[in-house]
């Protein structure tokens, strides 16, 4: 029974360890880009002013940015994959390690 146990808690650990951090960091990424394109209140005033080189660069500096967090979401899912290939590997690893010190 004990074992039955042990083996259940580890199947369910894979999930827990691969899951929970992608699905945090798309939420909020989400939550960013909701904030981000919320439009102006109606009739509100609208303040422009003439944009300098400094301010086109700061603009082009943004854009990267956006584009670089998309990225960010596939890096914390491969991140997350390896670490929990890692741990599952580790898992059997020290097992069969323990299996064959026992068979001594």
């Amino acid at each position: 029974q004990l074992q039955l146990v042990l083996m259940v808690v580890a199947l369910l650990a894979v999930p827990l360890l691969l899951i929970p951090k992608p699905l945090l960091a798309y939420l909020d990424s989400r939550k960013k880009q909701a904030y981000a394109t919320v439009p102006p209140a109606a009739g509100s005033i609208e303040i422009t002013h003439a944009r300098s080189g400094d301010d086109a660069e700061a603009d082009a500096d943004e854009e990267e940015e956006e584009g670089e967090h998309d990225e960010d979401l596939s890096e914390v899912v491969v991140h997350q994959v390896i670490h929990t290939i890692e741990f599952v590997l580790g898992s059997i690893s020290n097992t069969a390690s323990y299996l064959r010190l026992w068979a001594l």
